[in-house]
């Protein structure tokens, strides 16, 4: 697989990795991670677990990606990868799986889950691993985004009657909870794009929670 160091792309073995996976307690993943803030922000408080941070987009993974180097951080990978084309070197491998705030295809994956998506976010998880989801958005903020994507409506319905059933039918996780969130919780989740929208308009957020068998 490849990974992002710094503003360098380098070839990263599954041996490689079993080496580093090796030193640490758990490890946790952040699929669709953007610039990669939230496994920099954990890592750099928890140094005893392994963060990867799992993008599509070179440029955005270089932002913390430097940062890391600076504050010279070996407890985090930055992986090049997508909803799409999944590292086979990851599976498995999540103690912890957070998807925040997605867009694009890996929201679509979300809100509209078919067995193959399910599937591939599934199997990133150990057995018992954790897979926590936080979605926020609605068509009258991101009308251009959600009619390309064909987005349906965000409330309890579309998680009772969607996500929760298709994400135990197709990759056996439990539901554990879900709770609506107000504005002020996406300080905690440390993002940038969780952070822009703690300024912006309101719109419906949730968290969920699934435990795999």
């Amino acid at each position: 697989m490849q990974i992002i160091k710094g503003s360098k792309k380098e070839e990263f073995t599954k041996k490689d990795l079993d080496t580093l996976v090796a030193n640490y307690n758990e490890v946790i993943v952040d699929l669709g991670t953007g610039d990669g803030r939230f496994v920099f922000k954990n890592a750099s408080e928890n140094p005893n677990n392994l963060y990867i941070g799992i993008d599509p987009s070179e440029k955005q993974l270089e932002i913390y990606s430097k940062e890391t180097n600076k504050k010279r951080l070996t407890n985090i990978l930055f992986v090049l990868g997508s909803i799409e084309l999944m590292p086979s070197e990851l599976l498995g491998l999540a103690d912890y799986l957070y998807i925040n705030l997605p867009w694009g295809t890996l929201l679509e994956s979300v809100v509209n889950p078919t067995r193959e998506s399910v599937t591939t976010i599934a199997n990133l998880m150990k057995p018992n691993g954790t897979l926590e989801i936080t979605l926020g958005y609605q068509d009258e903020t991101e009308p251009g985004e959600t009619e390309r994507l064909d987005l349906p409506v965000l409330d309890d319905m579309l998680i009772r009657e969607v996500i929760y059933p298709s994400f135990g039918a197709f990759g056996n996780l439990e539901l554990e909870k879900y709770k609506r969130m107000e504005k002020l919780d996406l300080k905690g989740l440390d993002t940038s794009w969780a952070k822009k929208l703690t300024f912006g308009n309101d719109r419906p957020l949730y968290k969920i929670i699934f435990k795999r068998g």
